[in-house]
């Protein structure tokens, strides 16, 4: 019997890369949550807070903010994505389905990286 992660891994429809880059999330005009990408991919990012926030599955509309680099190029990126789940852990969101052109060359490098 196969277990739980890997079925959940088999699940995905695009592969996770794991990064350590801080990042701010924006609620409307004037709420921010401050953390770090833990990983991301073309559909979503997992972050780590250092606030705990009740857990709920509620979705939220926001907008996720972050600037990385890999192989020594820069990317400031903004990407409108939705809060789907609070954990003990961290903040999973999901990005907008159009995503932007600067976040798909983002994955590519990290595609082409490792």
């Amino acid at each position: 019997m196969r277990n739980a992660q890997a079925i959940y891994n088999e699940q995905r429809l695009h592969p996770r890369y794991s990064i350590a880059t801080p990042c701010t999330i924006r609620i409307g005009n004037f709420s921010y949550l401050f953390g770090s990408i833990q990983s991301i991919s073309r559909g979503g990012a997992f972050i780590n807070t250092q606030t705990r926030y009740p857990r709920t599955s509620i979705q939220i509309s926001t907008t996720l903010l972050f600037q990385a680099s890999v192989c020594n190029e820069g990317y400031d990126i903004e990407i409108n994505c939705k809060v789907v789940r609070i954990t003990d852990s961290g903040i999973r969101v999901a990005f907008d389905v159009t995503g932007t052109v600067i976040l798909h060359q983002f994955i590519d490098k990290l595609e082409s990286f490792g």
